[in-house]
């Protein structure tokens, strides 16, 4: 993880099993987030939870192709409903069997 120039976090290979927590998150009023994404794969799972690895889903997102790894997309996703303050978890999970 580094800093991107915008101030945001830059993560490079976030495959399943992967997580990264953000602490201190007031959710109050939250409805959405935007997922800024480059890469060349689809079919991953992003989940969004709250307070653990295994809490409440919040969202998940099916990751698409960019086209590369510099193509930078905006990807906004909904939130189910929450309130006050809690840390979230992104955690990488495999693609649902089909």
């Amino acid at each position: 993880m580094h800093t991107a120039p915008n101030g945001g976090t830059i993560v490079g290979f976030f495959d399943a099993g992967d997580s990264i927590s953000l602490p201190n998150v007031n959710l109050s009023g939250v409805t959405n987030m935007d997922l800024r994404i480059a890469g060349t794969n689809s079919g991953g799972v992003l989940e969004v939870r709250a307070d653990s690895l295994t809490g409440p889903l919040l969202a998940s997102y099916t990751m698409t192709s960019t086209g590369s790894w510099t193509t930078w997309a905006t990807r906004n996703i909904g939130l189910s409903a929450s309130s006050g303050q809690h840390t979230i978890y992104l955690k990488g999970a495999s693609a649902a069997a089909s």
